[in-house]
């Protein structure tokens, strides 16, 4: 294969083709670089090959053997119950269900890899064993003998055999043959402040990493590359909000007033302030992008009610939301007569009406 690049279209990579590109260009992969983010989901520990005379009960273990004999067996209960042979020895795979799957997926003189946990009943056993068939010596070097990326599976991409196996001599053929590095827009004095690595050794790390400690440390800092882009959205969007101009504008506040003298309590110095805050949002030429905080009881209400009423004075709807039809139906029962004594009217709506 030619050497890639990260610009690469998908369809050259050893193991895609056009077929395989086109499902993935779907999920919206369409060159070397965009594979890279498909991450795995989890991983399977096979990075120590046991062999099968020397495991010992309650240890869990991997093994490559081959299949020597496999069938449906009765008993006390149906299972089905391989024989795996690694010339050191033989272990019996059991399983308790799905019967049809395993009588059509095994095939004597087939070589699978095998990890789980071994217990003892007549002999060495693996019950409900992790499993993948492996095809030649590529196979047992991609498939296991390391710490290997489990994908997501996705019905799409399984049809063109795009499931984690398949996925993992796609991701392995880039990894081997690509010869550019991914850029890094962190300096090396903001990786060494926050004690991280580097993007481009992350991204390989996550996919095939030498220890459990590294697959953390590319966790770490793939989850810092997303709270910078999230963070880098809510500021492009407060931008973009500055250069909006409202074609309406607030000037009168004397109903607002009159509600809070009407008050039957005095507004503490935190919903005066909110209060004001509001108000001076709403004034400015830009629309207001404000988040009112409290705790239950500390008069959140009151704050939005009041800047209701000045949006109303200034010849505006208000629309108050909350999250079912019995708290709907309190807020109008005790808002709707004072609102009404200051000359706006209010209308209850909720889903069932």
């Amino acid at each position: 294969m030619s050497d890639l690049k990260l610009n690469s279209p998908l369809q050259f990579v050893k193991g895609v083709g056009p077929r395989k590109a086109e499902v993935l260009a779907g999920f919206g992969y369409h060159q070397v670089s965009d594979l890279l983010y498909y991450l795995p989901r989890k991983y399977l520990d096979r990075s120590s090959i046991s062999k099968i005379d020397q495991l010992k009960i309650g240890e869990t273990a991997t093994i490559i053997g081959q299949v020597k004999a496999h069938g449906l067996l009765y008993g006390r209960g149906r299972r089905y119950e391989v024989v795996l042979d690694d010339d050191s020895g033989a272990i019996t795979l059991l399983w308790f269900h799905s019967m049809r799957f395993w009588e059509r997926l095994f095939k004597k003189g087939q070589i699978f890899a095998v990890s789980g946990r071994v217990t003892f009943y007549r002999g060495y056993q693996i019950i409900h064993p992790e499993l993948e068939r492996l095809e030649d010596d590529t196979d047992r070097l991609i498939h296991s003998g390391r710490i290997i990326p489990v994908y997501p599976q996705i019905k799409e991409l399984n049809k063109v055999s795009l499931n984690s196996r398949g996925m993992r001599k796609v991701t392995s053929n880039i990894f081997d043959n690509l010869k550019e590095e991914v850029a890094d827009y962190l300096s090396h004095n903001v990786l060494s402040d926050f004690g991280i690595i580097d993007l481009n050794e992350s991204l390989r790390n996550i996919h095939y990493p030498e220890s459990f400690e590294m697959i953390e440390s590319s966790r770490r800092r793939l989850a810092l590359d997303e709270i910078l882009k999230f963070q880098f959205m809510v500021y492009e969007s407060k931008a973009t909000r500055t250069k909006l101009i409202k074609q309406h504008n607030y000037s009168k506040s004397k109903k607002t007033n009159e509600l809070i003298s009407q008050l039957n309590f005095k507004l503490t110095r935190g919903q005066t302030r909110s209060i004001d805050d509001i108000l001076s949002d709403l004034k400015k030429q830009q629309p207001m992008f404000r988040m009112l905080q409290g705790d239950v009881g500390s008069g959140k209400t009151v704050v939005a009610i009041a800047a209701s009423i000045f949006v109303a004075e200034n010849n505006l709807q208000t629309a108050f939301m909350v999250p079912t039809e019995m708290l709907a139906e309190q807020h109008y029962r005790n808002w709707k007569e004072t609102i009404e004594k200051l000359g706006f009217n209010s209308a209850l709506l909720t889903s069932s009406t």
